[in-house]
């Protein structure tokens, strides 16, 4: 296999196309999956949008039977760059491709959605045609590129998968986040323990907790969802350390589920 390593910064600007349109996304992450492992180091799964034919892309790292998805959505709404939703957390996962050890015994699966801006289609179009068998836990990442907190969501109850996430991470739970929705929750339907996963300002928790209390309707929309769905959502917003810590905690995860 054929792999530079790149920083997280850079990879998460892979998303970054002159249109900004789903279908160039879309295409560049495949160029690039192709470009780092060859045509058939990566599998693509076409699956029909409101628009016509749309992708899935995933990666496989290690060959256990106990699968841990990490998943990252690479569409944005009309109108957004999409740097912090979603390039920062296609390039997290881009950067453990790279980097990732995975233990025997496990497998750790890369998925990148397509559609989940609308509806979540492309996590339903996966679970729909691949199911979950062997999947012991799945994290969607969601806003990744701003800030030095990790925060797990959907995610008032206690279980196993999450314990070990809160640990590794050293994150904070929440429960669910009015209007804020990921493609865990696709998977959660079928009995997988599955959550988001956010980077937030330490310094916004106060402001962050009273925006989620009322359910969106607070009159300050702290970092980072002051940018976010919005045109000011672009690459030049990401800072390493969210990345770098995101993809470090993940890395610390990985080894603990085989513990």
């Amino acid at each position: 296999m054929n792999v530079h390593k790149s920083s997280v910064r850079q990879l998460a600007r892979v998303l970054e196309t002159p249109t900004g349109k789903n279908d160039d996304r879309s295409d560049a992450l495949r160029a690039h999956l192709s470009g780092r492992l060859g045509g058939d180091g990566f599998v693509a799964q076409t699956f029909m949008g409101p628009d016509g034919a749309c992708d899935n892309f995933w990666v496989d790292v290690g060959r256990g039977s106990k699968v841990l998805l990490l998943i990252a959505h690479h569409d944005a709404v009309t109108g957004s760059p999409g740097g912090n939703d979603n390039g920062a957390a296609v390039g997290i996962l881009l950067h453990l491709l790279e980097t990732l050890k995975v233990p025997t015994g496990m497998r750790v699966r890369l998925l990148f959605t397509g559609e989940e801006e609308r509806e979540l289609l492309g996590a339903k179009a996966y679970v729909d045609m691949h199911g979950t068998k062997g999947v012991i836990g799945a994290l969607s990442l969601e806003l990744c590129g701003i800030g030095d907190q990790l925060v797990v969501w959907d995610a008032a109850e206690s279980t196993p998968f999450r314990e070990r996430v809160i640990r590794a991470a050293h994150a904070v739970p929440f429960g669910s986040v009015p209007g804020f929705t990921s493609d865990h929750r696709m998977f959660v339907q079928k009995g997988v323990p599955a959550y988001g996963l956010s980077v937030v300002p330490t310094l916004n928790m106060n402001a962050l907790t009273e925006f989620i209390s009322s359910r969106g309707r607070s009159s300050t929309r702290p970092a980072p969802f002051d940018t976010y769905h919005t045109a000011r959502d672009t690459f030049d917003t990401l800072e390493s350390y969210a990345l770098v810590h995101t993809a470090q905690s993940l890395s610390d995860l990985v080894q603990q589920l085989d513990q």
